[in-house]
């Protein structure tokens, strides 16, 4: 059996790229005779990541006219008329595919009318967590949800993260619970390769940024639902009973990055927060190892990539006390109240103070990361298995 695996993230768009490039090695480093998967994405500035870690990825380019097509195609009206017009539809014919897996959200998944698909969905935060402007404003919130009202009923799978987020599916838009996979979250691949033994100290990354004192970290691009300012305002608890302690943001800027700063500004930490951008994969295991903690306050979930990759590294965390978010990190992260700053503050100096509690927490994480590679790979395999018996009932031709 043929699967076209498919990524349309750029390589620049934070955990949606890392998961699925994790995901993509993971298959193309495995061997079974019963599935061929070929690989594509539409991102050229992919290909040189993927050739790094010597995976053949091919590249699917779009003009002009195939854009407009697709944009034509996505109206109820022309769906119809326009039916055969699909790039993808056309190049996957010319490589036999059986089916195809779509390793992130794509929309791409609406352009295809010959050809059965997976789908992976993150997370439902636009019906979560409506509020923020990055999921209601300029037809994101309307964009969203008519993304999922087309595919969701139509994927032969849909791939969540979490059996909350399973729950969170099939309450929202009445998916069968059997067509939906839960595949735990995958760290990035500088993350699993690195080698603590080996590579210790070779940056250091206090001295390359000029941090004098400790730091705490959080990698989170600057939507306001990475929630940044509830760091701030902990560090200005902290620095109010003397304790001074610096943040290192990475991630890049998705408009909220000036209200951060100037924040930061007002609360007199300037000198004490970093802003460092999108920082080069062989930075990040530096970051998490050599600080004191992972700090995440996302309102967003149900599952995120950073706390995987601290429990890798032996980081401590400390993670968003949300009935959704929790449930990833239980029994290995300090949670921390979002109402409440101060309670960043407090559980900061457990950290600080080397209590028993943060010790038993990061070993518990560590035994956690254990096997999930293995467990990824059996849940897909079983997945195209039971595709593939269905298959056989029709020509292929």
């Amino acid at each position: 059996m043929k699967i076209a695996v498919f990524i349309d993230s750029k390589l620049d768009s934070g955990g949606s790229f890392q998961c699925s490039a994790s995901n993509i090695k993971n298959l193309s480093q495995s061997a079974h005779k019963e599935f061929n998967f070929i690989f594509f994405t539409t991102e050229k500035e992919n290909l040189s990541f993927f050739k790094e870690i010597k995976c053949e990825v091919k590249l699917v380019k779009f003009n002009f006219f195939d854009f407009l097509f697709s944009y034509l195609k996505r109206t109820f009206k022309l769906k119809r008329i326009l039916r055969g017009f699909s790039k993808l539809d056309n190049l996957f014919l010319k490589y036999e595919i059986d089916i195809v897996y779509f390793v992130n959200t794509s929309a791409f998944a609406k352009d295809l009318d010959r050809h059965n698909f997976i789908f992976t969905l993150w997370d439902l935060c636009h019906l979560d967590h409506p509020e923020f402007p990055e999921v209601s404003n300029h037809g994101e919130f309307e964009s969203r949800q008519e993304l999922l009202l087309n595919v969701l009923p139509k994927a032969t799978n849909v791939i969540v993260e979490s059996e909350i987020g399973k729950e969170n599916l099939v309450n929202r838009f009445n998916i069968e619970k059997t067509r939906i996979k839960v595949l735990p979250v995958l760290p990035s691949l500088q993350i699993e390769e690195f080698d603590q033994n080996i590579k210790e100290s070779e940056i250091d990354i206090k001295v390359k940024y000029s941090i004098a004192g400790d730091y705490i970290f959080y990698p989170a691009q600057f939507w306001p639902h990475k929630n940044h300012i509830y760091i701030l305002r902990g560090l200005k608890k902290l620095k109010d009973e003397n304790i001074e302690i610096h943040a290192i943001f990475t991630g890049s800027d998705k408009g909220n990055q000036e209200y951060i700063e100037h924040c930061a500004q007002k609360l007199n930490l300037s000198s004490q927060v970093h802003f460092l951008g999108f920082v080069d994969n062989e930075e990040l295991p530096y970051l998490y190892k050599q600080s004191l903690a992972l700090v995440m306050p996302t309102y967003f979930g149900p599952t995120n990539l950073p706390p995987e990759e601290a429990s890798i590294l032996e980081c401590p965390i400390l993670y968003s006390d949300l009935p959704d978010l929790k449930e990833q990190v239980i029994g290995r992260a300090l949670l921390m109240d979002l109402k409440d700053p101060y309670d960043m503050a407090r559980k900061l100096k457990k950290v600080i103070n080397n209590d028993p509690e943060v010790k038993e927490l990061v070993l518990q994480a560590k035994n956690n990361s254990c096997e999930k590679k293995e467990k990824y790979l059996e849940i897909q395999y079983e997945m195209f298995k039971d595709y593939n018996h269905k298959r056989s009932c029709w020509d292929k031709s």
